[in-house]
């Protein structure tokens, strides 16, 4: 898989594939962890080196794509896990991330509403999900408010045919529930969660519901703006730290609050890559950039958790 263009869902499968048998010592495990609504295979890919004496690290999931428009997103995770494993011997900082980090990813959240994004001409800014509601003719579901934290308790709706609709009941939507069985099963490992979304250049963090503090507001905000000063310092490219509420707008039932507040990830952020104007039809000549910026973000997120949590955790 290159990435100098956007790809399809069953092209991130095959990279997935190959990454794993190319790198079995860092590529640790695939696993189906479900099928979507319209029967595509979700997956959890796991990478990382594993210790010699057998010892449990610190763990982060990182998921992209639970808007189905924001093909940036997947192709930066992609890109930058990617680059954690082609490059292990040959770079120190993708060697430090791989030897004191577990890492478990989900490049897509959504591949259904995904894949419509691809093929539907007129659709390339679907958002949703593509289950079919029932007493309606509008499909799918905004599965970023579908999680059962907060659910449905601000900015969100109970109209079908809106982008934020949350759906008729917290985990309407499979793909949630395959997501909500995988986390938990890593409970207590995870201590960081980044769901990547586009577009505005923001780093989120808990609460997105409502205007509370999460009791570790400050050291959130302050890994938060040291990811950003890390992310900034390649090409310049402002960020803004904080709060949904205070700097963006309310959003209930999604998996930045969920990951926190029922996962035990302490590091939860949805970092919002990259706009430069384009919204969220970014050129794919902006892909390589925004891989190479958001990983030394995330390399800051990474050293956070190792040096509060490792090395290990037993």
């Amino acid at each position: 898989m290159t990435w100098t263009a956007y790809h399809r869902y069953s092209t991130m499968v095959s990279w997935m594939d190959s990454l794993r048998s190319r790198y079995p010592d860092l590529v640790n495990e695939k696993v189906m962890i479900g099928k979507t609504y319209e029967g595509r295979n979700m997956y959890l890919l796991k990478v990382g080196k594993p210790r010699a004496d057998g010892k449990m690290k610190p763990g982060i999931y990182m998921d992209a794509n639970i808007h189905a428009r924001e093909w940036i997103a997947g192709a930066t995770l992609t890109f930058m896990v990617n680059k954690m494993v082609t490059e292990y011997e040959t770079n120190s900082t993708a060697r430090r991330m791989m030897n004191e980090i577990d890492w478990y990813i989900v490049p897509s959240a959504n591949p259904d509403g995904y894949e419509y994004s691809h093929v539907a001409p007129n659709n390339r800014l679907w958002r949703k999900t593509r289950r079919v509601n029932p007493f309606s003719t509008d499909t799918g579901c905004d599965a970023n408010r579908n999680f059962d934290f907060k659910w449905m308790v601000a900015g969100a709706v109970q109209t079908p045919r809106e982008n934020t609709y949350a759906g008729a009941f917290p985990y309407s939507e499979i793909e949630n529930v395959h997501v909500t069985e995988a986390l938990l099963a890593l409970v207590p490992q995870v201590k960081g969660m980044l769901s990547f979304h586009s577009a505005a250049q923001m780093w989120l963090l808990p609460w997105a519901y409502g205007y509370e503090r999460s009791e570790d507001y400050d050291e959130l905000m302050r890994v938060g703006r040291a990811a950003t000063d890390a992310l900034t310092a390649v090409y310049g490219i402002p960020y803004e730290v904080g709060t949904a509420p205070d700097i963006l707008y309310r959003a209930a039932g999604g998996t930045l609050d969920w990951a926190k507040a029922k996962a035990g990830a302490k590091y939860s952020y949805t970092p919002e890559l990259r706009d430069l104007g384009f919204g969220f039809v970014l050129p794919p000549n902006q892909i390589i950039p925004s891989g190479l910026e958001t990983f030394e973000a995330v390399n800051v997120i990474a050293q956070a958790i190792f040096e509060e949590f490792g090395p290990t955790l037993n």
